[in-house]
Order: structure tokens, then sequence, then C-alpha cells
């Protein structure tokens, strides 16, 4: 009867549009379900791995600039070792430097440097002496490896050790740095130029 009843429907001009036009939607509705699956697990717009680690890589960057943190800079300088250790919070920095000729209580405000001894401020011009504080600037430090793109030789990651190594030529000289991240932040930069090594550990508060 079923079947019967649809050879006549189908040879109703009337009925037949209408069969024609359900038999549309229905195939329409499953096409639409089959692309929304494909695009949700295997969409061309998906980012390869490498993109998402480096997006991921940025923002936790980014992170770290605007975050308060405590700090420990252990700069190797000829063999002669100098340490930082502070608090960056609310852009003011307090800290202490550690050299062989003693140690300093220092505070930077609004870019200038002070020594602190028994509550009084002095402004003090030498306190990264010797020392490129410009790789100590973090804003600085992803300007210039922002735009690196990854080859052989320019920019290298490691997923497993989670690390990003650029080598780059700055003031006539060459330069290597690696960043070491973890699953939240970017933990340590370690900076080689010339015969100076900059250790540079985070901890975001």
């Amino acid at each position: 009867m079923k079947k019967e009843f649809i050879k006549k429907a189908w040879k109703n001009p009337r009925w037949h549009s209408l069969i024609v036009l359900i038999i549309w939607i229905v195939v329409l509705t499953i096409l639409m379900g089959i692309t929304t699956l494909i695009q949700k697990f295997s969409s061309p717009n998906t980012l390869n791995s490498s993109e998402v680690s480096k997006n991921s890589y940025d923002e936790k960057f980014q992170r770290l600039i605007k975050s308060d943190y405590a700090f420990t800079y252990e700069i190797n300088l000829n063999n002669e070792i100098i340490k930082y250790d502070g608090i960056k919070y609310e852009n003011v920095i307090n800290g202490y430097r550690e050299r062989k000729d003693g140690i300093i209580k220092y505070i930077i405000q609004d870019g200038i440097s002070y020594s602190i001894l028994l509550n009084e401020k002095n402004i003090i011009t030498n306190l990264y002496e010797n020392i490129n504080s410009n790789l100590l600037d973090l804003n600085y430090l992803y300007n210039l490896t922002k735009n690196i793109e990854e080859d052989e030789y320019n920019y290298t990651e490691n997923i497993t050790t989670n690390t990003h190594e650029y080598n780059l030529f700055l003031d006539n000289e060459n330069i290597k740095i690696t960043i070491i991240e973890n699953k939240k932040n970017i933990e340590n930069i370690i900076i080689l130029k010339d015969q100076t090594k900059y250790d540079l550990k985070y901890i975001i508060s």
C-alpha cells in the first residue's frame, strides 16, 4: 500500500514537487552535519602543532612581560659573576646586586635606578655597569625574537625540552638566545653574547 501510494504521489505534479523538496531538505541536513564534523576534527584552517606552539609561546612571553614576578639574574662577565635578585611589582623593581666588591640594595622606579641605604635613596648610574641592560629588558627581547622565521640557523624549537633557540647577529657580534618554558610560563632565558652569559630566571606571582 505504501509503495503504491508513493508511486501515485510521485506521478501527481503537486505531490511530486513536495517529495523532491523533502528529499533535498534531508540530503542538505545530512551534508551539513557531515561538513560540521569534518571541520571540527580535520578543518584545513586548524593550526598545525608548530603554529599552536608558537602562539602559546607568544602568549607566555606577553604574560611574563605584563606580570609581577620574582627574578634571579646571574651574569658571567669574563668569568666575573654578578647576581641580581629581586621582585618586579606594579612596574617597580626592588632588588639586590651582588658582585665581588659588595652587595647593594636597589630600586628602579620610572626607569631611574636608586641605591637604598638605611631607607635613603640615591640615584645610581652604574647598576648595570659593563652589562648590556637591553638584554634584561623583556620587551626588547620579545621584539628582537618575535619576527624571526623558523629555519635551521635563525630559529629552532625543541618541543621535548620546551626550548626556543635564536641565533642572531647584534652589534657586530653573534648572539644566541635560548628561552625555556614550562606548561604555563616562560621560566628561563639564557643569552650568550661574546664572552658574556646571561642566565635569567623568573617566577610569576
